[in-house]
């Protein structure tokens, strides 16, 4: 990857400052987005694997860069990890009921931060609920304790049909309200390019017409990488934000929010 900048002679401009970002021959720029915490520029780039493949099934590289948006330079992890705690952190919900153990951990396998986090019902110690997802995000991280009393004010029962507004949790457009799945995002922000934490295109599908929830990843050029029908949901991004899509009650897919 390359950064040209603007010169006196020459400028160039980016939805991120005046700078062009140049992928290295062969690759392409697969997305890119500011971090939402850093202010960073964090750029994802693929290309075809050098290796034999069987029919369709290709394998992908992928490559992520996180820049500095203001000076126009690529930052290396050791550079670019001063930036964020990798401590162990440990929150005690307001009525003291729950607590949620977390962690930013680097992965140095894939070159990319994610966030473990654990949450825990304070007086019998047990699991309540686990999650591991990318820390690289566009917009503000919503952890398992927040999200898990933000659910507990959601109560779909009470709720009727067309009786109250819903926004497309994406786009923010209005869309028809539907209790079950008050996260949902609209038909428009449906048919966007949806990517896996790997940087692959991903489409979901009914395993049959008995329902489930099948996964299949392309490359770019749209073949297809792999076909899983072993999850009952799978995260994915839209416009790098996450979300969920799983099997909804009455067959097709549905995608919320996370």
């Amino acid at each position: 990857m390359k950064i040209l900048r603007s010169t006196f002679f020459k400028k160039r401009k980016s939805n991120h400052g005046d700078f062009e970002l140049i992928p290295d021959k062969g690759w392409e720029i697969l997305q890119s987005f500011i971090d939402y915490e850093s202010k960073l520029l964090v750029v994802t780039t693929t290309k075809e694997k050098d290796v034999p493949h069987q029919g369709s099934v290709k394998q992908l590289d992928v490559r992520q860069f996180i820049i500095d948006p203001v000076k126009a330079k690529i930052l290396i992890p050791y550079v670019y990890r001063t930036l964020f705690n990798y401590k162990v952190s440990e929150t005690i919900s307001d009525d003291g009921k729950l607590c949620l153990i977390s962690q930013r951990i680097h992965d140095e396998q894939r070159d990319n931060d994610f966030i473990s986090e654990k949450l825990y019902d304070a007086e019998a110690g047990t699991l309540v609920s686990s999650s591991e997802s990318v820390a690289f995000n566009q917009n503000k991280r919503i952890n398992l304790l927040d999200r898990h009393y933000a659910c507990q004010k959601l109560n779909p029962t009470d709720l009727k049909a067309g009786e109250i507004k819903q926004y497309c949790s994406n786009c923010k457009a209005m869309i028809a309200n539907n209790p079950r799945y008050p996260k949902a995002i609209c038909s428009t922000c449906l048919s966007k390019d949806k990517y896996n934490e790997d940087g692959l295109f991903v489409e979901f599908y009914n395993i049959d017409l008995s329902g489930g929830l099948k996964v299949i990843c392309k490359n770019t050029a749209g073949e297809i990488i792999s076909e899983d029908n072993t999850h009952c949901e799978y995260i994915c991004y839209i416009d790098g934000k996450a979300f969920v899509a799983r099997e909804a009650r009455f067959g097709g897919i549905v995608i919320q929010k996370r």
